[in-house]
């Protein structure tokens, strides 16, 4: 036998097994702890069938209000406007905590505005704002079409407060809030402040497609509009009237 050898002795053999000894530690204490134990996995797997629950009951109402949703936009594509109104209120009604529920008013508003009830229309707007929308976008949206319905309703002083608060965020709209604060000024005789807001709009906005109407409205305003944008240096009369710079 070599020095390294190590002599086993009947002692070492007679010494209990550490992982033997600790399984057997830990099946003395479950069989003493048992209630204990099946009390425990039975709330495990109650909690764990709860949050399934949640889960696939909210799960199901999404799906319920993508549904609705997708029907009250085809009834508002034929521009069955009372229908998809109805429909996009039953939505919020039935469904508000889903997304589609939570968008719906903004819809039943452009429903209603569609279908002459500027009123009606002013409440879902105002409905939907006081949601607090997720994004700028919407809000915005829903701004420009709580003032158009309010200027349907004569009410233009409203309108134009709620122009400006769309003009104001910094959305896809912004444009088209700009023009119609300016037209609304207009509209309600304050002339001044309607060819400063033009002339602003035509200088914020070159390119927008109101540019033309803008200019014309500065004009009968006995203002003058903004020089036109100089087309770059070599650019050809094909580039220019593609640019909507060019004459013939």
């Amino acid at each position: 036998m070599s020095p390294a050898a190590k002599k086993i002795r009947r002692k070492d053999l007679r010494q209990p097994d550490e992982f033997f000894t600790v399984t057997g530690e830990a099946l003395d204490w479950a069989e003493r702890n048992r209630s204990a134990i099946v009390i425990g996995a039975v709330v495990v797997v109650a909690l764990f069938l709860i949050g399934w629950g949640i889960r696939w009951y909210v799960d199901s109402r999404e799906a319920l209000a993508a549904r609705d949703f997708y029907a009250a936009s085809e009834l508002f594509k034929r521009e069955q406007w009372d229908a998809a109104r109805d429909s996009f209120k039953a939505i919020n009604e039935n469904l508000p905590s889903t997304e589609y529920g939570r968008l719906a008013p903004l819809y039943a508003g452009y429903a209603a505005l569609r279908g002459d009830h500027a009123e009606e229309a002013a409440g879902f707007f105002r409905a939907f704002l006081g949601s607090n929308p997720s994004t700028d976008a919407l809000k915005q949206l829903a701004h420009l079409n709580l003032a158009r319905a309010l200027e349907a309703s004569s009410d233009l002083e409203g309108a134009r407060k709620e122009l400006q608060a769309a003009v104001d965020i910094d959305g896809p709209a912004r444009s088209d809030a700009a023009f119609e604060l300016a037209r609304a000024a207009e509209a309600g005789g304050d002339h001044d402040k309607a060819l400063e807001l033009y002339q602003k709009f035509l200088g914020d906005y070159p390119d927008s497609s109101e540019r033309d109407l803008a200019r014309s409205r500065v004009l009968a305003l006995g203002g003058t509009p903004p020089a036109e944008p100089v087309p770059a240096a070599g650019a050809s009369p094909l580039q220019f009237q593609v640019n909507g710079l060019g004459g013939e």
